[in-house]
């Protein structure tokens, strides 16, 4: 297993209180984390359409104001920092709010909650006290749902920080103007066939490309690999589903135990809204070198011993020819000199 994708896993693991407190949108409210050194709660808009999370219908240039609230009950000061993330999409298809970076965010994404001015800032909660950190967002000239998240977690060493780095993440929702007027666009980006994880897999990355967030569980995602015998290959379907707005979902078919093959395949993918549906079809090659590649990464597949078992009988056979040859050409000039001598 390569180092990037175990950090990938750590990463995961690191922020699962993050994914689970979004994965079913607005209707769970995080409480204090196993190992968080302070309890945060929210301080929400009177107007706020949710408990827990921070989201509001709102037009532009208006100012929204919240706070978070840290309470340390411990007996020592602890430093917390409170930075502003982005909404995206996992390959389950669930809502992943623990991340900062612009990466897995579709090119028509524009607004980072930082460019509303939410920044990132560290805090002292002294021991067995609250602190109240007041954030404000001025909102853009915009038409759509702006989405991201409000992250919270301890300051660390940079080595526990890659270790057991533990953070919670509330999610912020600002649907401004008449987002609701938008018409949808989804699209398939480019395919990728890579190892990941010791498992061959095909992404189709399916792109948002509005800002219109699908949350509760709103779409459902059908993906297929067919060969060009016709013959499905592999297939994978998340039902209820989510899409952030302007996220791209990663949708991963792994090839699981069978080794890939050079050839060429198709990539079949729909995504269907209550009666509205996208569907997809991009044709794929898969060349020599790959497949070798790909199969020789491939922890789950079984090491193929029938080339050195075909070589192995193929030497024997010459092996055993020659012996015969050498016994028949010995032979051979053996009675050919005795032959001579009795002349």
């Amino acid at each position: 297993m390569d180092r990037g994708f175990l950090m990938k896993i750590i990463k995961n693991l690191i922020t699962l209180i993050v994914t689970l407190g979004w994965c079913l949108f607005f209707n769970y409210h995080l409480v204090q984390a196993e190992g968080m050194p302070v309890t945060v709660q929210l301080q929400l808009p009177a107007n706020n359409k949710s408990t827990g999370v921070v989201n509001l219908d709102v037009q532009p240039q208006q100012i929204v104001n919240f706070a978070v609230l840290l309470r340390n009950s411990s007996s020592n000061s602890v430093k917390i920092q409170i930075a502003p993330g982005v909404a995206k999409t996992n390959e389950n298809g669930a809502i992943f709010l623990g991340d900062t970076s612009r990466k897995g965010m579709d090119s028509s994404w524009h607004y980072h909650l930082r460019d509303l001015g939410f920044h990132s800032q560290t805090i002292t909660v002294a021991p067995q006290s609250t602190k109240k950190i007041p954030v404000q967002l001025t909102v853009p000239k915009y038409q759509g749902s702006i989405s991201g998240s409000i992250i919270v977690r301890p300051v660390v060493s940079r080595q526990a920080q890659e270790t057991n780095q533990i953070q919670q993440a509330y999610g912020v929702l600002l649907n401004v103007g008449h987002y609701d007027q938008l018409s949808p666009k989804i699209s398939l980006g480019p395919l990728q066939v890579r190892s990941q994880g010791g498992h061959s897999v095909t992404i189709g990355p399916i792109h948002n490309q509005r800002p219109i967030y699908y949350g509760n569980g709103a779409l459902d995602y059908q993906g297929q690999i067919i060969n060009s015998k016709h013959q499905p290959i592999t297939k994978v379907h998340l039902s209820q589903a989510s899409l952030a707005a302007n996220s791209i979902l990663p949708l991963t078919l792994d090839w699981g135990e069978q080794p890939i093959k050079a050839g060429n395949y198709l990539f079949k993918a729909q995504v269907r809204e209550g009666q509205h549906y996208w569907r997809f079809k991009r044709h794929f090659t898969i060349t020599n070198q790959q497949a070798v590649k790909l199969n020789q990464k491939n922890l789950n597949l079984k090491p193929d011993h029938r080339p050195l078992i075909i070589t192995l009988i193929a030497i024997a056979l010459v092996a055993i020819a020659l012996f015969f040859w050498l016994v028949f050409w010995y032979a051979k000039n053996k009675g050919a000199v005795k032959a001579s001598k009795n002349r």
